[in-house]
C-alpha cells in the first residue's frame, strides 16, 4: 500500500517509517525537516505527495508552547489548520485511512512520584515558584519536588496548553 506520512523525520514518524516499510508499504515522507518546502500548511504540495496514496499517517506538529505563551498562535496554525488541510487533501484524493497520532502533552504535566506520599498528579506551578525560577513541580501535600516517573497510555488525560 503507499502511504503518506507527514512528521516522517520526527521521532515516532521515523519509527512508524521503518515498521510501514518493513512490512512492505510504498512511504512518501512529508517533513519540512527533510524539505523546508514541505509545509503542512501548504494545500497544493500536501495533495501533491498524496496522488495514488491508500492511506495517510499524520504526525505533522508542533508541540506544546515552544518557548512561551507568544508561540501559541503559530502552535495552533500548525497543529489545527494543518490537521484540517490534511484531512481535506485526504477527502480530495479520496484517501479513506486516515491515521491522526497526537503527543504526550495530552496527559498534561505528565506523571510523578512524591517520596512521602506515592503517585501524585501534579498541580499547576506557582507564580512565586515561577519568578524564582524553580521550575519543577511540587507535591501538593509536602511541597517537596516531585520525581517524574514514565508516563503510560493509560494515564489520565489532562491537557494544559496544546
Amino acid at each position: 500500500m503507499k502511504v503518506l506520512l507527514t512528521g516522517g523525520a520526527g521521532f515516532i514518524g521515523s519509527a512508524i517509517h521503518d515498521q510501514l516499510a518493513a512490512a512492505g508499504h510504498d512511504v512518501c515522507v512529508f517533513d519540512r525537516a527533510l524539505n523546508s518546502r514541505n509545509d503542512i500548511l501548504d494545500h497544493d504540495r500536501l495533495r501533491t505527495a498524496a496522488a495514488g496514496c491508500e492511506a495517510l499517517v499524520h504526525l505533522a506538529a508542533k508541540v506544546g508552547l515552544e518557548v512561551d505563551i507568544l508561540d501559541i498562535d503559530d502552535c495552533a496554525l500548525q497543529n489545527d489548520l494543518g490537521t484540517a488541510i490534511a484531512l481535506r487533501v485526504a477527502a480530495e484524493e479520496g484517501i479513506s485511512r486516515f491515521l491522526y497520532a497526537s503527543s504526550m502533552v495530552v496527559y498534561g504535566e505528565g506523571s510523578y512520584r512524591c517520596t512521602n506520599h506515592g503517585s501524585v498528579r501534579p498541580p499547576p506551578r506557582q507564580r512565586n515558584d515561577l519568578d524564582a525560577r524553580r521550575f519543577d513541580p511540587r507535591c501538593p501535600r509536602c511541597g517537596d519536588d516531585l520525581i517524574p516517573v514514565l508516563v503510560t497510555e493509560s494515564a489520565q488525560l489532562d491537557p494544559r496548553n496544546s
